[in-house]
């Protein structure tokens, strides 16, 4: 699930999931998403990795979210927007 807050886009992951770890390698990132109701409209939004936590209500801090398991908020700030 992504979403936005503010002017990021949001999503969640387990810091142990390769996704975790490969951002935490490289912070760049593309996410490409689709309208539910309208397949035909879609968006690219390249960005990087702005901030990690887990700020969302139901999440623990994140050093607990790491030993637990449990997923980590991941913010991104956007670099460019494509709406083909």
């Amino acid at each position: 699930m992504i979403d936005l807050e503010g002017d990021h886009l949001v999503f969640y992951t387990s810091p142990r999931s390769r996704k975790a770890r490969n951002l935490a390698a490289d912070d760049r990132l593309a996410i490409s998403v689709t309208d539910r109701d309208n397949l035909v409209r879609s968006a690219l939004v390249r960005g990087r990795v702005a901030l990690c936590g887990a700020t969302a209500p139901g999440y623990t801090a994140n050093a607990a979210s790491e030993s637990s398991g449990r997923d980590s908020e991941l913010d991104v700030d956007p670099v460019a927007a494509t709406c083909p």
